[in-house]
């Protein structure tokens, strides 16, 4: 090996071994993050949009995610970005593997100009506080990939702090956010989101935005990548609409470790790291919807959305007497229930498609999620449209309703979120 070889090799391991070392930011947040580039022929840009559309709205509706957005790059027509957010890891690797998700991808790639370019991560510092359907036709989307030189991320660091200290007080900032690229530990992710052009621009005249690009410039191991986005409106219904009487759920409790009596109940929507809220349950007030609104229910585990109907003149308590008897049912040859609906309702717990029998609604069932589980789901469940009335929201799995109490009351309630016209 020559000098100059040798040079080059220690070189290469001092750089690996700076990757290596490089400190991580802490992180409270264990959400999974996930940016995606998407770059269609210029051709099928407006076709492919239409894609994307579909697939936000399942990631919404069915795909475990939290947030998903589709932004379509500024003066690129033919460029988009997608930004999403799951509970944790394994919720995302379950969206991305689902056949539904795989379909829909199937319909990208004849349309695509490259691969698409897929960017996993933890959130670093900032936050991304819900989207807000107030002006988004006027927003302004930013998504900075940052490459740092791997022997001055240290020196990097409280540059990027700083900025995202700074950024959320200037006017008209949404969303300021600092990303992982896992594994790539000297590389990251800056997601802003600005209420609309004047906000931007501001923000880039702004001393601190000026000092933060001079102070990280000397770190910087490629151009300043930042790309201009507007925020694309979901075309298609994408989760649930509180604003029209819907409600959502946790189905279970957030994350992997988790005792069952923690795991196997319905609680409200929370944010990992926060406190498990109080659970529903018997003694809890029930869960309200406008008539005709929907549950949304993120699941988190081996748990399968079912809601039954009270009948005219039935309480609430002759409602729970009746689940509870059908959950001690036992067949001709005394295998106790295994599910409280659907098919194959006896006998070993299999996986496979799913659907309420004509037995099942004379009794007051009306809505079964569309798959059996076990293997454990991480997507979300949205019901069908649930009429005036008083009703149960429950897990499908016996054990989970009779020695967990794993339910809900839930209220549709006609005066509850009435329309405006």
């Amino acid at each position: 090996m020559t000098k100059t070889q040798r040079s080059l090799v220690y070189l290469l391991v001092a750089a690996i071994l700076a990757i290596l070392a490089a400190p991580a930011w802490g992180q409270t947040d264990t959400r999974q993050y996930a940016v995606t580039y998407v770059d269609f022929k210029p051709a099928d840009a407006k076709a492919g949009a239409r894609v994307l559309d579909d697939l936000a709205a399942h990631a919404l509706s069915r795909g475990g995610a939290v947030r998903f957005q589709v932004m379509q790059q500024v003066g690129r027509p033919n460029l988009f970005v997608l930004f999403g957010i799951w509970n944790h890891a394994l919720a995302y690797e379950a969206y991305k593997s689902s056949l539904a998700t795989q379909s829909i991808l199937a319909r990208l790639t004849p349309r695509l100009g490259a691969p698409l370019d897929e960017r996993p991560g933890n959130l670093l510092g900032g936050s991304v506080p819900s989207p807000t359907r107030h002006a988004a036709a006027r927003q302004i989307a930013v998504i900075t990939h940052l490459d740092i030189i791997p022997t001055f991320v240290d020196q990097a660091r409280p540059v990027l702090d700083k900025y995202m200290a700074d950024s959320p007080g200037d006017p008209g900032v949404l969303t300021s956010a600092m990303l992982s690229w896992t594994p790539t530990t000297n590389h990251f992710q800056l997601v802003e989101v600005f209420a609309d052009q004047r906000a931007y621009d501001s923000h880039l005249s702004a001393q601190h935005t000026v000092d933060f690009r001079t102070n990280l410039q000397p770190t910087i191991g490629a151009p300043y990548d930042a790309r201009v986005y507007k925020v694309r409106p979901c075309s298609r219904p994408c989760g649930a609409d509180t604003r029209h009487g819907d409600a959502a759920v946790q189905f279970g409790a957030i994350g992997q470790d988790q005792p069952a009596e923690i795991e196997d109940r319905i609680y409200p929507t929370y944010t990992v790291g926060d406190p498990i809220p109080t659970r529903y349950g018997r003694d809890q007030p029930p869960i309200e919807i406008a008539a005709g609104g929907r549950v949304l229910s993120r699941i988190d585990g081996n748990h399968q959305v079912l809601v039954y109907r009270l009948h005219k003149g039935e309480t609430r308590d002759d409602a729970l007497a009746k689940l509870d008897a059908r959950a001690l049912e036992t067949n001709a040859d005394g295998v106790l229930r295994g599910r409280m609906a659907g098919q194959n309702g006896f006998g070993a717990i299999t996986t496979g498609p799913d659907q309420l029998t004509a037995q099942d609604r004379d009794l007051g069932f009306v809505y079964l999620g569309e798959t059996k589980v076990p293997p454990p789901t991480f997507e979300t469940d949205t019901s069908s449209r649930l009429g005036a009335g008083q009703y149960v929201l429950l897990c499908n799995l016996r054990s989970h309703y009779d020695t967990r109490d794993m339910f809900a009351l839930l209220d549709a309630n006609p005066k509850k979120h009435k329309r405006k016209h």
